[in-house]
């Protein structure tokens, strides 16, 4: 250990009087003894104690020679600590600074009367400083600091009018017993994920009286706050051009400005240098950016440095404030300009109860990075944030707010790393029912963000908002409009958990788990979606004109190119509670190219409610992309419904794959269009069956209303409880052209689908759909018409095997459908009640088949065997492949 000084004016009078005593010949000597006492002290030891060598901490700054080191015994200081050298410097010394202070109540304190505690601004290039073991607070009102940040972007994807009249207003006002009607949802099962009520209630009302230790604890605003122009940075902590090191501080109830924009209101770092900043095993606790105007970074806000000069680890960040009335950016944490930050722990990197603006606009309740690019965020847990929480309480309508990424908030962060970190309970907006205002990305927002890699995360129970327009209630990923769009997004690995993208349906919503727009080249994939909701309450509030209906319960794509879903799990996820809803699990919107490839869907619901009404329980296709390509390929689908209503009509029955070309929301506007969409290689099985409540049959697997060009093969469609297939035909009037929807349907295995194996709704033809190779097996009808042409342009099935059922064709086709090259004979398929519909060698489907052969049928059959295997190709989805060859379907929970 280095030895410890004593004063040093003792020491240099001490020499004085060698002097004067010994003989001047002795002089060269002394010399001597002198010259190594010099170089010693470079690097030396100086005590701050009420008996060491200074009593104040600035008085052996002052004395302090570059590389020093200053050790400070346990108490409490009330002075302004101006560095400008390089030294280090660390708390909780016993007196003679020769031991730590091993009482568990003993701590070092740096607690001004007014100004900073802390402020670091080097001389001359290369200064590094390191401060450990002591705790600050302090006010930089009039202190500035740094230069104004400009505005983030605009966010503007998000659908309907933000301009709403008075009496919309006024049609929108909850009735007072909404609590009470989410509470008898809950009661029902209506809920997903076994929610009960007073799990529901107890997170509705946590978006409305914020935990008493959230409140600021800073100091109290001065009466009549004046906004200045001036930008203060850094409470009770500020460097600039310095290399630094903080380990095991606290910087608590600290504020950066009162009267104006306040940045950093525990501690603000511009521009280090590339030794870089290295906080570490710290907490920075009820701090506040500004009391009066805008506020950036509550706890701690760093700005500029080199490439990976910026660390932060296992820091503790709770109870921080942007800014309290105005715009707040990073409740805890805010990072500008630094490239290849690192926040990581292995076990307390914390944000937690940090809000970015309790009235105003807010981004990131509890971390803000603006161009970061190669940002790494690992390990951390993000709990209990808001971006925005303060517009509840108010009468005022335009005083409503919006907020971004309640745990977080990424804009234009290429390479962003968030990986094994968890967002839990955080929000993004309390807005008052009657506002419409943005709520999105309930645990996180990422935007602009190229080659984004999003993995092994847990999102569960965030809350994107309460109404308005809520958007990814777990997280957002999207390129914003005026931008570039993204490309190389990966979401991997991440469970997304009893999410809410929104309480009350006021003018859309999407993507309870995850919400994803504009990007391109991207991948969504080995995710799970258990339990998450668009919309909770969807029938209150009002429904603007043209506006989209709740998408995506699970996920939710919007306007995307060149996306591949795949290898993910989607399970009792719901598009809303109420109302009507669109993809349980998953929905896609103005969106392709697109793969939704390897994925599991487990009973999703639409709507999950006895009202309103939903399409798509398990995946609803609403509108293409410039007609470019879509396959839904090689997924599993078991007992998903789009409704718990009952409506036997199959023009308006639900189901669990929806495909939309015409424009729900606004009929009278022209179709969005839906183009090329393959559905291959599927088990659509139990759609409608294992519902909460007990409903008579309803649901259909695949309904298609307005789709042109699609193609769908090599599917087993069986144990929907009232019909395989519905298609509805539709002509359209583009621009004086008139077009019509057109289809195949080949090579499927229809089974046990209640009433209807397919039912044709409108005019359909020959021309306009194909019907080739199908096995169609126990049902009452096996296909069945209605609004057809009649004899004169029948729709015709060709090489269809017909097997117990009570009719063929149903009674309502009026010789409007026929058969030919009709298959007689049993299908002998190997195990149907447990979904296994191999062929057995027997089976009249064998080589029963067009003989033109490939096309039309496919090429491969639904296990990826080639066909023919014999000298025709086999009907339905299976191509027997000889003795020996059977692998049985195991279909685990």
């Amino acid at each position: 250990m280095k030895r410890v000084v004593s004063d040093k004016r003792r020491v240099v009078a001490r020499f004085r009087l060698m002097f004067m005593i010994v003989a001047p010949v002795l002089m060269f000597g002394l010399v001597l003894v002198l010259m190594p006492s010099l170089a010693q002290a470079q690097g030396s030891v100086i005590c701050v104690s009420p008996s060491g060598d200074f009593p104040t901490i600035q008085e052996a700054v002052g004395a302090a020679s570059d590389g020093d080191e200053i050790r400070v015994a346990s108490g409490t200081y009330t002075e302004n600590v101006v560095i400008t050298k390089t030294l280090t410097m660390s708390g909780k010394w016993r007196d003679n600074c020769s031991e730590i202070n091993t009482d568990p109540n003993a701590a070092t304190a740096l607690v001004p009367d007014q100004g900073r505690a802390v402020t670091i601004y080097p001389v001359a290039p290369g200064v590094e400083v390191g401060i450990s073991s002591i705790s600050m607070k302090g006010d930089a009102t009039g202190l500035g600091g740094a230069d104004k940040v400009a505005s983030g972007i605009a966010i503007t994807h998000t659908m309907g009018s933000d301009a709403l009249s008075d009496a919309q207003v006024a049609a929108a006002h909850l009735p007072d017993d909404w609590r009470a009607q989410i509470a008898h949802l809950a009661e029902q099962g209506a809920v997903p994920g076994d929610s009960t009520p007073t799990e529901v209630l107890d997170r509705i009302d946590a978006l409305f009286a914020l935990d008493e230790a959230v409140r600021v604890a800073a100091p109290a605003a001065p009466d009549t706050p004046m906004k200045s122009d001036e930008v203060d940075c850094g409470g009770a902590l500020y460097a600039k051009g310095a290399g630094l090191t903080l380990s095991d501080i606290g910087v608590s109830v600290s504020v950066a400005s009162t009267t104006g924009d306040g940045y950093g209101g525990g501690a603000c770092i511009i521009d280090p240098p590339a030794s870089g900043v290295l906080v570490k095993e710290s907490q920075f606790i009820r701090n506040t950016g500004s009391l009066a105007g805008a506020g950036i970074g509550g706890g701690l806000f760093i700005q500029g440095g080199e490439s990976g000069s910026v660390r932060i680890e296992d820091t503790i960040f709770q109870f921080n404030y942007a800014s309290l009335p105005g715009d707040g950016r990073g409740g805890a944490l805010a990072l500008i300009d630094v490239p290849q930050p690192a926040l990581s722990g292995t076990d307390s990197c914390v944000l937690a109860y940090n809000v970015a603006s309790k009235a105003g606009n807010g981004s990131g309740g509890g971390a803000f990075l603006l161009r970061t690019a190669s940002a790494a965020i690992e390990g951390c847990r993000f709990f209990v944030n808001y971006a925005s929480a303060g517009s509840n309480g108010s009468d005022d309508i335009g005083s409503a707010s919006s907020g971004f990424g309640g745990g977080l908030y990424a804009e234009e962060c290429p390479q962003i790393a968030i990986s094994s970190s968890k967002f839990d309970f955080n929000v993004a907006q309390t807005g008052a029912p009657e506002s419409n205002r943005r709520a999105e990305g309930g645990g996180a927002f990422v935007v602009n963000s190229f080659d984004a890699a999003i993995q092994d995360n847990v999102f569960d129970r965030n809350i994107a908002g309460f109404s308005g327009q809520g958007f990814g209630g777990g997280l957002v990923v999207l390129s914003g409009q005026a931008f570039a769009q993204v490309t190389g997004v990966s979401v991997s690995g991440n469970e997304f958990t009893k999410n809410w993208a929104n309480v009350v349906n006021f003018i859309g919503g999407a993507g309870g788990g995850l919400f994803v727009f504009g990007i391109a080249d991207s991948t969504i994939t080995t995710n799970t979606f258990t339990a998450n909701v668009v919309n909770l309450l969807g029938e209150a509030g009002i429904s603007l004109p043209n506006t989209p209906y709740l998408l995506g319960g699970g996920l939710a794509v919007d306007s995307a190119q060149d996306v591949q879903i795949a290898g993910n799990k989607f399970v009792e996820n719901a598009a809303t509670v109420g109302g009507f809803g669109l993809g349980g699990g998953l929905g896609l919107r103005k969106t392709g190219p697109a793969a939704v490839v390897d994925n599991e869907f487990r009973r999703n619901l639409a709507n999950n409610a006895l009202s309103g009404s939903g399409l798509g329980g398990a995946c609803a296709i609403e509108g293409g992309y410039e007609n470019q390509p879509l396959a839904i390929q090689g997924n599993i689908f078991i007992d998903n419904s789009g409704s718990l209503t009952t409506d036997a009509d199959p023009g308006s029955a639900t189901s669990a794959i929806a495909l939309i070309g015409d424009n729900l929301a606004a009929p009278d506007l022209p179709a969005i269009g839906l183009r090329n969409i393959t559905i291959d290689r599927n088990r659509i099985l139990g759609s409608g069956q294992n519902l909460p409540v007990d409903t008579p049959p309803n649901n259909f697997a695949i309904s298609i209303q307005g789709a042109d060009l699609f193609t769908i093969t090599n599917n087993v469609i069986a144990g929907s409880t009232l019909g395989g297939i519905v298609a509805i035909h539709k002509l359209f009037d583009s621009e004086g052209n008139t077009f019509e929807t057109r289809g195949a349907i080949h090579n499927n295995t229809f089974y046990a689908n209640g009433d209807y194996g397919l039912w044709l709704l409108s005019r359909w033809t020959t021309s306009a759909l194909s019907l080739v190779n199908n096995s169609i097996v126990s049902h009452t009808f096996g296909i069945e018409g209605e609004d057809l042409y009649g004899p004169a342009a029948p729709v015709t099935l060709s090489y269809t095997l017909f097997y117990s059922n009570s009719q063929e064709i149903g009674p309502d086709a009026d010789d409007s459908i026929t058969s030919t090259h009709t298959i007689v004979g049993n299908p002998q398929f190997l195990s149907p009640t447990a979904y296994d519909f191999h062929l057995m060698p027997n089976s009249a489907a064998i080589d029963a088949g067009d003989p033109a052969g490939v096309p039309p049928a496919p090429a491969v059959d639904i296990d990826g065997a080639l066909r023919p295997y014999g000298p025709r190709v086999d009907v339905g989805a299976y191509e027997w492949q000889g003795q020996g060859a059977l692998l049985p379907i195991i279909i685990k929970e």
